[in-house]
């Protein structure tokens, strides 16, 4: 988790977007690292909390108060509903359920919390990630997959929401 943190912030720093203030950013992102730990497929999705509570006002009329005690507890269950929709992942050719487990919120970023349980091995996984493409045209989204001391990754935008990666040694 901590990777991910530091890919977001060197790519704000980076951009010179990185503020004292929360101003609306020209750089959208979102990170999401899919592990495998032993028969189950553990992703963490990361985006800025504050993007997301604009996404809630402007696209779904709520006004949340995320990360403040008296965050409206309809948030979550749009993001749940949102995820399924947006996110989707194929092992070896075949469609897999993806379970939430949660959600938390670190500085200025929101962790989602999901998984694929009862996966023996993976030699081909196609990720689809099309969270925010149908908000923000500029959106990119940024798939690490690691599998033992396999790492493999995809940048994907609204042109290309999904890719394949390629784990078999032929």
């Amino acid at each position: 988790m901590n990777y991910i943190r530091l890919i977001v912030l060197i790519l704000l720093f980076s951009s010179g977007l990185y503020g004292f203030s929360n101003p609306p950013h020209k750089f959208y992102v979102s990170v999401m690292e899919i592990r495998q730990k032993d028969n189950t497929l553990q992703i963490t999705f990361s985006i800025f909390w504050d993007d997301w509570s604009r996404y809630l006002e402007e696209k779904q009329q709520l006004r949340a108060n995320l990360t403040s005690k008296n965050e409206d507890p309809k948030a979550e269950a749009i993001l749940k509903a949102y995820l399924k929709q947006v996110i989707a992942i194929n092992l070896d050719g075949k469609p897999v359920k993806i379970n939430y487990v949660g959600r938390d919120y670190e500085s200025d970023l929101m962790y989602c919390y999901l998984e694929i349980n009862n996966i023996s091995s993976i030699s081909k996984i196609a990720v689809e990630n099309k969270f925010f493409f149908d908000y923000i045209d500029s959106q990119q989204n940024i798939v690490h997959v690691i599998r033992a001391d396999d790492r493999k990754s995809l940048l994907l935008d609204k042109d290309k929401p999904k890719g394949l990666l390629n784990f078999s040694t032929n």
